[in-house]
């Protein structure tokens, strides 16, 4: 499928009824050089003057009014919620999120802002033993308190748009507005013991996903645009599925209330 580039009226028209905080999780000074040359890219094609934001050297603000924000609080479940409760409380109308071990393409925002919906994510990538060997990894489906794991290939190509899925947070934009449907903290851990030697870490992004779909926000998925993973080190299928949130498993309900 051809993939149209975003046209000058497309762009002048985002910028003039958006204001997109751009949430980083992760010290600016430890980023891998090649997320940084993504980012770089992206500012370019964003355009305008890029300023350091008066209260320190962590925030880059646009005279579009669009701030590129490196959040260094730890662990990582505190930097999303900071991201959230930043955007929230500076009046920014969209949030997106972006992990820096991520490599994309320099239009990401605006292509993600033109579906103009509540929550939209691209594909991103999943790396299995091979090296050089990538599965297309999508989004995990949440239905009667089961969590599924979804997997797609090229064979399909387009916007998925179904009430019961939810997205990783490797890169995630969604409008600033639903977080007002959602109790605080938006992100956290949820640990559930099934005895002293076993038990099952939820994480802080599968929270986030399940709170989502349980106040009936959809979350999009946009298999047009494909993320890279730049990942240190190969990680094999059998251990990510093991030890993934994403495994097939009977949630109480009142885990998630």
């Amino acid at each position: 499928m051809k993939i149209e580039p975003i046209t000058k009226e497309q762009k002048l028209n985002i910028e003039k009824n958006v204001r997109l905080f751009i949430g980083i999780p992760h010290n600016k000074d430890l980023m891998m050089d090649e997320f940084r040359i993504c980012l770089d890219k992206m500012k370019s094609y964003i355009g305008g003057k890029w300023y350091l934001n008066y209260q320190g050297t962590d925030s880059y603000v646009n005279d579009n009014g669009w701030v590129i924000h490196y959040e260094k609080e730890f662990p990582i479940e505190i930097a999303r919620n900071n991201i959230c409760n930043l955007a929230l409380d500076n009046g920014f109308t969209h949030v997106m999120m972006i992990d820096s071990d991520m490599k994309f393409d320099f239009d990401l925002p605006y292509r993600l802002l033109l579906h103009n919906v509540d929550c939209v994510a691209p594909l991103m990538k999943v790396r299995y033993p091979d090296e050089n060997q990538f599965f297309r990894y999508a989004h995990f489906h949440y239905q009667d308190n089961n969590v599924y794991p979804v997997f797609y290939t090229d064979a399909f190509k387009g916007l998925i748009s179904e009430k019961d899925i939810f997205s990783g947070t490797g890169c995630i934009l969604f409008k600033t507005e639903i977080l007002e449907k959602l109790q605080f903290p938006y992100f956290k851990f949820v640990i559930e013991y099934f005895d002293k030697q076993n038990k099952l870490v939820i994480g802080e992004d599968a929270y986030f996903g399940i709170q989502l779909v349980k106040n009936n926000i959809i979350t999009h998925i946009d298999t047009n645009i494909i993320l890279g993973h730049l990942a240190v080190f190969p990680i094999p299928f059998e251990i990510f599925y093991q030890n993934s949130t994403a495994l097939k498993l009977n949630y109480r309900r009142e885990q998630w209330h």
